[in-house]
């Protein structure tokens, strides 16, 4: 039932996780089966769209499931109920996910799990709006793309300008796959750099390229062992 990216993010609930608040929850694989390996207790699968929430209740009822997991129509976290101590965000874009989460009132909710499918930069910086920081990353290669997966619990953090493009501990415990998708960026970036006349419209890429460098600079100079 779950791809690689959710089989990620389910071993990443921790078992103090009681209460999940799925936000869009599609078909609610998650939730049914945290519920099934008895990680959690009860879950709420939000989505804000009528079709994938119907899709999420025929799964629910399919398992048996109504009385564990409450299906709601609802944006982001407008309706987060007060029992919800856990909640998880997968399969949107960084942005998306920033501005659900950027200066909420999270009571209650002691651990995020992250997902973002674009600019998990925006992600990680969300440590500057809420109480929060990362405790965990990993990466989820997945039909030849790479998908970060981000852990923050309560807590306070700055992160630098490489630490929020790279992630603080990715950039100390890099996967073979994580460096490979990097590689891969910045030589893409190199070509867009080439390619573009405009040297203001340039300025930005050439900023993440020589990021990208010093990163790599930084691994070969540490001797880093890649996972």
């Amino acid at each position: 039932m779950l791809d690689k990216r959710l089989k990620k993010v389910l071993s990443m609930l921790d078992e103090d996780c009681s209460v999940l608040y799925d936000i869009g929850s599609d078909h609610a694989y998650l939730p049914i089966e945290a519920i099934k390996q008895k990680i959690i207790k009860k879950a709420y699968a939000v989505d804000n769209k009528e079709a994938p929430l119907k899709s999420a209740i025929t799964n629910i009822e399919a398992h048996g499931l109504n009385t564990k997991i409450e299906p709601i129509l609802s944006d982001g976290i407008a309706d987060l109920r007060e029992d919800v101590d856990c909640i998880t965000i997968c399969g949107m874009g960084g942005k998306t996910i920033h501005d659900i989460l950027s200066g909420a009132t999270l009571k209650n909710i002691h651990t995020l799990i992250l997902q973002p499918n674009n600019h998990p930069q925006l992600v990680r910086k969300l440590v500057e709006s809420i109480p929060f920081m990362i405790v965990d990353e990993t990466v989820v290669a997945q039909r030849e793309e790479v998908y970060p997966v981000i852990k923050m619990r309560p807590g306070k953090q700055t992160l630098d300008q490489k630490d929020l493009h790279i992630g603080p501990i990715l950039r100390k415990h890099p996967s073979r796959a994580y460096k490979e998708s990097l590689e891969q960026e910045y030589v893409f970036l190199q070509t867009l750099i080439e390619q573009i006349p405009d040297d203001k419209a340039k300025q930005p890429l050439i900023k993440k390229r020589d990021l990208l460098e010093e990163v790599f600079n930084e691994w070969r100079d540490n001797q880093t062992v890649f996972r």
